[in-house]
């Protein structure tokens, strides 16, 4: 996953990308 230089959008995207994987069983 590429990572932006936006803190706000940093967090956005850890915090949906660990509810996905939690929802989907995946480990990242």
């Amino acid at each position: 996953m590429p990572r932006l230089a936006d803190p706000n959008a940093k967090d956005s995207l850890v915090a949906a990308a660990r509810a996905e994987f939690a929802r989907k069983g995946l480990r990242g």
